[in-house]
């Protein structure tokens, strides 16, 4: 597998750069991704803010293009959510987007519930679908096939209660699986049987791909062609990173805004 990494500010790329394209995915901090074949294109845990100086979010300016379905967002049409946690997910902007025509979500019901508090929700409630698979399910009404994966959220001694989603969306010919705040644990990669999913790119969170140990289980147990490593905390020295990156043949760390792959 070929790819190449652009740094760019992609709100500034002609239309017709866009269209040659096969596919792109594109940092929108944190683990946000928006992902687009030319034609179409979805967010993946990309519509937050601040929360904290931990981790990377995006500026006003690109929550606004977002939000405004401006510049490489025009296209996108479908929103999903991995968890409620404010590094992923902002409810009150997620709302916002939904105000356009033909916009969907795909949340965990917990997410649901967290927009449900605002009083415009009535407004846009049928274009949310709350999920809580048993295990995977499969989506309908989209124009690319998508399974929702029940993923048990990281550190369950404090966080058993959030409800984490992961996405095996297959676009462009490609089968990306993003797994939101997800552990290397053997037992529950085993019982996701991702192998029979041969998955090309996985969108996963640093500390999956930290130690020989875990990289060993995401082999063993995802395969992908493509690891895009993201959940990389604000403090990390650019140059250790590039040196890790470097150490992984087929992986690609997300932690600069606008960073893009191309496939």
């Amino acid at each position: 597998m070929k790819f190449y990494i652009i740094i760019a500010c992609f709100l500034s790329i002609a239309s017709s750069d866009v269209q040659s394209q096969t596919l792109t995915i594109s940092y929108l901090g944190n683990m946000g991704v928006v992902i687009d074949d030319g034609k179409q294109s979805l967010i993946i845990d990309g519509i937050h803010s601040f929360y904290d100086a931990l981790y990377m979010y995006p500026p006003q300016t690109l929550v606004d293009s977002i939000l405004n379905r401006q510049g490489r967002f025009d296209k996108v049409q479908s929103v999903f959510v991995t968890h409620r946690h404010r590094d992923h997910f902002d409810p009150l902007l997620t709302l916002r987007f939904l105000q356009h025509a033909g916009a969907r979500a795909f949340v965990p019901r917990q997410v649901v519930d967290s927009m449900a508090l605002y009083k415009n929700f009535s407004s846009i409630q049928k274009r949310v679908t709350g999920l809580k698979p048993a295990g995977r399910d499969t989506l309908s009404g989209l124009s690319y096939p998508v399974i929702a994966l029940n993923i048990p959220h990281t550190y369950q001694q404090r966080h058993h209660a959030v409800q984490n989603i992961g996405y095996i969306i297959e676009i462009a010919g490609k089968k990306i699986l993003h797994v939101g705040d997800m552990d290397a644990d053997n037992d529950v990669l085993e019982s996701l049987n991702l192998l029979q999913d041969k998955i090309d790119i996985a969108i996963l969170p640093l500390w999956m791909m930290y130690d020989a140990d875990n990289r060993h289980l995401v082999e063993q147990w995802i395969k992908p062609k493509t690891v895009i490593i993201t959940h990389v905390y604000s403090g990390e020295k650019e140059s250790e990173l590039i040196e890790f990156e470097q150490s992984i043949p087929g992986s690609v760390i997300f932690y600069k805004l606008y960073q893009t792959v191309r496939f």
